[in-house]
């Protein structure tokens, strides 16, 4: 699927048939910023997923939450997955039975998607990469991290002016 030229946020990431990535950078840095302009770029749904609206207290819930949102997505014409704070929902596993199934579950809903898949993409966002599960940075999945500095003075100054 092609978007034309114009889509350079879009295709900056499709370039490598990614179907996934990991934005890290210092609070307020525009992570979430990035992942609105390049769904609009697309005219795709944007689904912008917190660890409250996944993480139940309910034994199997949280499971349930993650199926739902894939299949959700598939559903779009074109869709993309914002996980904001994706460390929270991708937490290093080992010491909590329910956060090896949550990640567990949601590793399984993103190997579903292959990277031939141009129809989803999934925006990881977190200002702590190092706590992420090493399965969830293997190829395939974010396998591709990019970082986000703090805009610069003509930056801040640009924004300020489009938004208000």
């Amino acid at each position: 699927m092609y978007y034309g030229k114009d889509k350079i946020l879009y295709r900056t990431i499709k370039a490598d048939r990614l179907s996934s990535i990991i934005l890290f950078g210092p609070p307020g840095c525009g992570k979430t910023m990035f992942a609105k302009a390049v769904a609009c770029e697309v005219d795709a749904t944007f689904f912008h997923v917190k660890s409250s609206d996944i993480v139940s207290k309910w034994v199997g819930e949280s499971e349930h939450n993650i199926n739902l949102l894939f299949q959700t997505a598939i559903k779009c014409d074109k869709a993309v997955i914002f996980i904001d704070e994706v460390d929270a929902l991708f937490a290093k596993r080992g010491d909590d039975p329910y956060n090896d199934k949550r990640v567990n579950e949601f590793l399984q809903q993103m190997d579903g998607f292959s990277s031939e898949n141009e129809k989803i993409l999934i925006i990881g966002a977190t200002n702590r990469p190092c706590d992420i599960d090493v399965a969830a940075l293997r190829s395939g999945r974010f396998s591709k991290k990019i970082f986000i500095p703090l805009p610069d003075e003509n930056a801040r100054l640009f924004l300020f002016k489009k938004n208000f």
